[in-house]
């Protein structure tokens, strides 16, 4: 394995890996005791204390190899994804256009989301935002369903912005889920909600919790796998930043599908 120092301003090491060199960038923090390694706004960090003796640092970075071979393979693939000129909308990957439209327009065969010609914001910025307000207005009606159907009661619903958490059940009942959601298939999207409000059966995660989940979502664990194999994907997705959020973007309303594509549930089904 190679090793060399970078020549830029902030101290890294260049890494030899099988997939070709990686760059790994070095925070050194005062309060820190330990080295670690993290991925970070789509790339491999490596995080110091202070004071760190060299060799201590390479043999670190050596038995941190396997580690680093996965690693940094999925921080490439997060940078290409925040350059492209795409995202994931219900587990399908989309093509951004503009178009003569007043609001975004989904459509379904060109697997395309096609946005206002004249609109400020950016390609992705604009679609971002617009599948924040569609999980918005969808997030209620679909959480309030799911919950009389598991005859469970719940207080606020709230869409959040969490940078690592998909959802949280508070001990008032408040149902709390991540935005981004919306990117995953609606089997996910079920899944999430009905794993959040198997909590006021079960604050916890214990077997008689899980059971719970089965018996209303019995292909969880497909949800679970989704979730582990893609979730980095879309948690890595960032709204803009406030200031051009002065007038957002709301969804045409050929789009409102919070009965079409989660329609009320017939009898021995959820949907």
């Amino acid at each position: 394995m190679k090793w060399s120092l970078g020549k830029s301003k902030r101290q890294s090491y260049s890494v030899e890996l099988s997939h070709g060199p990686l760059e790994i960038p070095v925070v050194r923090h005062p309060r820190r005791r330990r080295m670690s390694l993290r991925v970070r706004e789509q790339r491999v960090e490596l995080a110091l204390p202070m004071r760190c003796p060299e060799g201590e640092i390479l043999a670190f970075l050596e038995s941190a190899k396997p580690w680093l071979e996965v690693a940094g393979l999925r921080a490439g693939e997060l940078a290409r994804l925040a350059n492209s000129n795409s995202i994931w909308y219900l587990g399908v990957e989309l093509g951004i256009e503009r178009g003569p439209v007043e609001f975004p327009r989904y459509e379904e065969e060109r697997h395309t989301l096609v946005l206002p010609q004249n609109h400020p914001l950016g390609d992705k910025d604009l679609a971002l935002l617009w599948i924040h307000s569609v999980a918005v207005a969808e997030a209620e009606p679909l959480v309030r369903r799911l919950a009389e159907v598991m005859q469970v009661s719940v207080g606020e619903v709230r869409v959040r912005n969490q940078k690592s958490r998909w959802g949280s059940c508070s001990h008032r009942g408040t149902i709390s889920l991540n935005w981004r959601l919306w990117m995953a298939p609606p089997s996910v999207i079920e899944y999430l909600v009905i794993h959040e409000l198997a909590h006021r059966k079960e604050m916890n995660h214990s077997s008689r919790f899980w059971a719970v989940v089965a018996r209303f979502c019995p292909t969880y664990q497909e949800s679970e796998r989704m979730l582990k194999a893609m979730g980095h994907r879309w948690m890595s997705q960032q709204l803009p930043a406030k200031s051009s959020l002065k007038a957002p973007p709301r969804p045409s309303p050929t789009e409102k599908r919070s009965q079409e594509e989660f329609p009320t549930p017939p009898q021995g089904s959820l949907f």
